[in-house]
């Protein structure tokens, strides 16, 4: 079964993709019909490092990307897309059919918010925090 999701989740990815858009389908797709594809993952013990902050994620996200990649595979969602679908979507891009991941480091970007819902099935061994800005804590009601 697994396959079949992880097969149907990259199909409709690429479609969209070939017309420049989706960049966050198929993690979409995959909640709203709640294949929970990424629960099935194999994280095989590998770093797996979230950068949230108020600002300066998707930049120091780029820079580690830049060090960690000179040698190692690395996962990472480096155009922002770092809300629960996006997330999912750069994993199930990298994702190979016996459910492990085609990297060495999993690096990514997680919009505070959406912190909690992601540790749900993604647990990481790093968290580096940018900063926080009291006008981000008032979408939590402060």
């Amino acid at each position: 079964m697994f396959m079949f999701k992880l097969l149907f989740l990259k199909t409709v990815s690429a479609v969209f993709k070939a017309f420049g858009r989706g960049s966050s389908i198929a993690g979409f797709i995959d909640g709203k019909l709640k294949l929970n594809i990424i629960k099935d993952v194999d994280f095989e013990g590998k770093p797996i490092i979230f950068v949230l902050g108020t600002n300066g994620k998707t930049t120091t996200s780029n820079i580690l990307y830049e060090i960690l990649a000179k040698e190692n595979k690395v996962v990472a969602n480096l155009k922002g897309a770092n809300l629960e679908s996006g997330i999912k979507t750069t994993l199930i891009s990298s994702l190979k059919y016996n459910k492990k991941l085609d990297a060495d480091i999993i690096l990514l970007e997680v919009d505070e918010k959406t912190l909690k819902g992601i540790k749900e099935y993604i647990k990481p061994s790093h968290i580096l925090i940018t900063n926080f800005f009291r006008d981000q804590l008032d979408r939590y009601g402060e």
